[in-house]
């Protein structure tokens, strides 16, 4: 698979899935793949963990189970947020959850399904550092290749993080992958200050706007409560 797929190891599609399951009983995985267009056996490859997914794939599914969340979540045991930390169990949030930000992604036809924050956090990072200009792109790309040299990473490191590569997620010229998600939240959570009550969330990097398939809501529909 290419270097950058991710997969899910840690089981948080599934995870989620089944959790949801238990006030959703038509939510089986053979269900959410027909609602997204899906091989179903492909699926359930991503679901075990056997199959990589790219961030298109995995910000199509994370829409859908966020969604859900946002419908449901409330009503799990024990209670699941709706984040990114939910399908992505591997990067723990912080101990005491922060509000969940709400963060603009506008939906544009042809354009990806998410949009990335880094200029933003760039931007707030260079305030905290008094400098008049974001923090330079190089400097943590350089930290990243460090940080791949020195530690176990959660994920396979994406390929060779070069200076460049800051600056082609921001324009768009790259689309990006979960282990660079990874990676830029274990920067950002070690250099940004921030309260207690706002502490950073992979929420606060990599923006999916939450939302239903209408074909999923037919299909669960019978036994669920979309009021």
């Amino acid at each position: 698979m290419p270097r950058e797929a991710w997969t899910d190891t840690a089981g948080g599609f599934r995870s989620c899935r089944e959790a949801l399951a238990t006030i959703l009983p038509q939510l089986t995985a053979a269900t959410l793949a027909e609602a997204l267009d899906l091989d179903p056996d492909w699926y359930r490859r991503i679901e075990a963990g056997r199959q990589g997914v790219s961030i298109k794939t995995f910000a199509r599914l994370a829409q859908a189970y966020l969604g859900l969340l946002g419908a449901f979540g409330t009503l799990l045991f024990p209670i699941r947020p709706v984040s990114l930390h939910t399908l992505l169990p591997e990067v723990p949030a912080p101990t005491l959850f922060p509000p969940l930000p709400a963060h603009p992604c506008p939906n544009q036809p042809g354009k990806p399904t998410y949009c990335w924050r880094v200029h933003d956090l760039r931007v707030e990072l260079g305030r905290q550092r008094n400098m008049n200009r974001p923090f330079p792109a190089r400097q943590i790309a350089l930290a990243l290749r460090s940080t791949q040299k020195t530690t176990e990473p959660v994920e396979p490191a994406p390929r060779q993080f070069n200076d460049d590569r800051i600056a082609q997620i921001e324009s768009g010229a790259s689309a990006g992958s979960i282990p660079t998600l990874i990676g830029l939240y274990q920067f950002f959570s070690q250099n940004l200050t921030r309260p207690r009550t706002r502490l950073l969330l992979l929420d606060d990097i990599l923006v999916i706007p939450h939302r239903i398939p209408q074909k999923l809501i037919e299909l669960v529909e019978p036994r669920a409560s979309w009021e």
